[in-house]
């Protein structure tokens, strides 16, 4: 079976249908349902039966490898979209906005020529967060988007010691762009696009580009650790969707379109849990690793060079 799936990984299989051809397998850490059409043909259908232990839950995001060109991020209107609409979408974006900025004046505070480098920045608002604390910083952006980074020269244009780079995340860990040396880096609901052994290489990078003393602070939206938390999550979310849509007369989508859209492979998300990306900054070397702040599937979390 695994030879046949070309996955290496599979440690368990789960026969659920032999009518209707489908079985649950579980890859690494995860557990996917998957059905026979979603292979090619000639793949070996194995005899009814169970094999192994049965899963407890499916992963329902794109196990697809990242590709920035090939999403829907690359596309100007659907970005945009996001944009205009982001404090609607995102549950407390706001106050994790507040946490960003709360550690960055409490760490930082008195200190001067201080680096910020602020990947997959998208119209840069957490930046012009962080200079409203301290207008002397200097700051580097980074986005694959066009759209997002004029967007973003647009909003900070006020600001002197100002840098815009268009790189994705592949890009930045090709080593394709040149980085410097920063007192903080920074991430908005960007690097849930990458899968965790991308995620994990991003983290030692940003590390590697630290100065002592520096801290990594990422925003990002969670995989729920259980389908029960799942479903509680999403209902949070859900809730606050319907209240913020009602509260800005947004009629042209509705709270269980956006959530569709989420899942909907086409928007490469790869959420993973929150326990799995805390271990993976110890483990890359960061020192006061923390979840700052979360609610249902929306952190706040990072730590320190």
């Amino acid at each position: 079976m695994d030879k046949c799936l070309n996955f290496a990984t599979i440690s368990t299989v789960t026969i659920c249908s032999a009518t209707e051809k489908t079985f649950r397998f579980t890859l690494g850490a995860f557990r996917v349902l998957v059905s026979l059409p979603d292979f090619k043909s000639g793949v070996a259908w194995p005899k009814p039966g169970r094999v192994g232990s049965i899963p407890t839950r499916s992963r329902h995001y794109s196990s697809i490898m990242s590709d920035f060109n090939k999403s829907a991020w690359a596309d100007n209107k659907f970005a945009e979209n996001y944009l205009d609409k982001a404090d609607i979408y995102i549950v407390e974006r706001r106050k994790m906005f507040w946490y960003v900025s709360s550690l960055f004046q409490h760490f930082f505070a008195g200190r001067e020529n201080i680096e910020l480098l602020d990947i997959g920045c998208g119209d840069g608002v957490l930046t012009e967060e962080l200079f409203r604390a301290d207008s002397a910083i200097s700051a580097t952006l980074i986005d694959g988007n066009d759209g997002m980074l004029q967007r973003a020269k647009e909003r900070l244009k006020a600001f002197q010691d100002v840098n815009f780079l268009k790189a994705s995340f592949q890009e930045i860990l090709a080593g394709e762009i040149e980085l410097g040396s920063y007192d903080l880096c920074v991430s908005s609901m960007a690097i849930h696009h990458l899968e965790m052994k991308e995620k994990t290489s991003l983290f030692k990078k940003m590390l590697s580009h630290l100065k002592a003393e520096g801290h990594f602070i990422n925003i990002d939206v969670m995989l729920p650790p259980s389908k029960e938390l799942e479903s509680w999550y999403f209902a949070i979310w859900r809730d606050w969707l319907g209240h913020m849509m009602d509260r800005y007369n947004v009629t042209d989508e509705t709270p269980e379109d956006l959530i569709k859209r989420y899942k909907d492979p086409s928007s490469m998300n790869k959420p993973d849990t929150l326990s799995n990306q805390l271990k993976a900054l110890e483990e890359a070397g960061f020192m006061d690793v923390d979840c700052y702040f979360k609610n249902g599937i929306f952190a706040v979390f990072g730590g320190k060079r």
